[in-house]
């Protein structure tokens, strides 16, 4: 029973802990809120202040408006209020702050719904009557009769109902692109340009603006006339009640070349074939401004080509060298641009155009005609190489078959030739009885024949 009552207290201790963590992470999980207060009237064109406030919650908040412009499209909260600032454009304005993916304490994503602040129009003021001035009190005097007292007219306070809106809706540049992106309530402004963008030749720039509020009024929009250096462009709305705002656009010409500005924009060489017509020549490589070196091969008979470089900067000049008079093999084109503010500061293309040897006219053997002279000296001189290798081999052949006949008359000198067929007859007796003693045991031993035409030959060996 000890044993039992033992394992349930157990169990019942481990139940209580459970219970325990799980009601604490739920507690935990719970300890959040969210959110987002503000004015819900205002005036036409007025600026109002709303605060997100995420207790225990952090993330970003998006934000988005009707009727109204906003001082930021997102915001960060960290279990802390921020404020945003929104400008009344018209009736009924609204504001959402929608939280995207926030997190609790234990970093687990809340969801929670957007909430929406709606913006009415404030009621206008009723006109205050001025005061009465208070009557002086006299002693009525016993016979006059008092005069009737002087009723004094109250005039209305005006109240000024003119729009305050004084922003932009839209703002571009004809050439380049603003940054940052535009936004009504930024106000500086930089115009950038591609790279190789030929900024010198730039003389002037469109700027086109457009209001949020019609009754609103602009100027410095239109077209603006650019020098070196730094130029400033401001464009000032004003409000119908009068405040005013001023953006405005930098734009920064280079007052000289950079060697990054000394490209090609693009590169065509031709020559005329046989019957003068003007033939596109292909390089090794498609052209490219960063790529400054191309190979190409040429028929025999052209002896110059035709460069067209193209450059949208004018200032910059073009040298061409070494296109004309072209000769067999390799030759080298230079295309080079100068800067115009430095003559030292260049950069140069090379073109490498390999001319190929003229192939021969005629193929009869008694009217060979080559337009290439180097040919037949190449032709000769190799007729020349084969017969003296020819000879040389002959000559090699001739020498060994004398050394080896020199050797067997050295080995046989001095020995007497009718010793000689002694010892082939005693040679060939000696084999015929072998062959017998083989007959005799192999009838069809085929090695017989074999040894036979081996005795004839041997018989028919002589020495000189």
């Amino acid at each position: 029973m000890k044993k039992f009552f033992y394992r349930i207290t157990i169990v019942l201790i481990f139940l209580i802990i459970i219970i325990g963590i799980m009601g604490t992470n739920q507690i935990s999980a719970a300890n959040f809120s969210f959110n987002f207060v503000g004015q819900t009237e205002a005036n036409k064109g007025e600026t109002i202040t709303l605060t997100i406030s995420a207790n225990g919650l952090t993330g970003r908040v998006n934000l988005s408006s009707s009727n109204a412009s906003l001082s930021d499209s997102q915001k960060w909260v960290e279990k802390n209020s921020v404020s945003i600032t929104a400008t009344i454009n018209n009736f009924p304005a609204t504001i959402t702050a929608t939280p995207d993916e926030l997190t609790d304490n234990d970093y687990n994503i809340v969801d929670i719904s957007p909430i929406t602040i709606t913006v009415n129009e404030a009621p206008k003021p009723e006109p205050k009557p001025e005061e009465k001035k208070e009557q002086e009190s006299t002693p009525e005097p016993p016979i006059q009769i008092p005069e009737t007292p002087k009723t004094v007219e109250s005039k209305p306070v005006e109240v000024d109902n003119r729009s305050r809106n004084n922003y932009l809706k839209a703002l571009s540049v004809n050439v380049g692109t603003l940054t940052p992106e535009f936004l009504p309530d930024t106000s500086d402004y930089e115009v950038v340009f591609d790279e190789g963008f030929n900024l010198r030749a730039l003389t002037e720039i469109e700027v086109s603006a457009e209001v949020e509020d019609g009754s609103a009024s602009i100027t410095g929009n239109g077209t603006s006339p650019l020098e070196n250096g730094e130029n400033y462009i401001s464009i000032v709305v004003t409000a119908e009640q009068g405040n005013y705002r001023t953006y405005k656009i930098k734009v920064v010409k280079p007052d000289k070349i950079e060697e990054s500005e000394l490209k090609l924009n693009g590169l065509k060489v031709y020559y005329k074939d046989k019957e003068g017509k003007k033939t596109l020549v292909k390089l090794s490589s498609e052209f490219s401004p960063e790529t400054y070196e191309y190979k190409t091969e040429l028929p025999s008979y052209v002896t110059g080509l035709i460069i067209e470089p193209e450059m949208d900067n004018k200032d910059i000049s073009i040298k061409v060298e070494g296109q004309d008079s072209l000769k067999t093999g390799k030759n080298t084109i230079l295309i080079t641009l100068v800067s115009p503010d430095d003559e030292n500061l260049k950069v140069e293309y090379k073109i490498v155009a390999d001319v190929l040897q003229e192939k021969i006219v005629e193929t009869n053997i008694d009217n060979i005609e080559y337009k290439n002279p180097n040919r037949i000296v190449l032709i000769a001189s190799t007729a020349i190489y084969n017969g003296l290798t020819i000879l040389l081999i002959a000559v090699l052949i001739t020498m060994y078959v004398k050394q080896d006949n020199k050797k067997i008359k050295e080995i046989y000198e001095g020995v007497d030739e009718s010793d000689l067929d002694t010892n082939l007859n005693n040679d060939q007796n000696n084999n015929k009885n072998e062959h017998v003693k083989k007959e005799s045991i192999f009838v069809n031993d085929d090695n017989y024949e074999q040894d036979e035409e081996k005795d004839k030959k041997y018989k028919g060996r002589r020495f000189e």
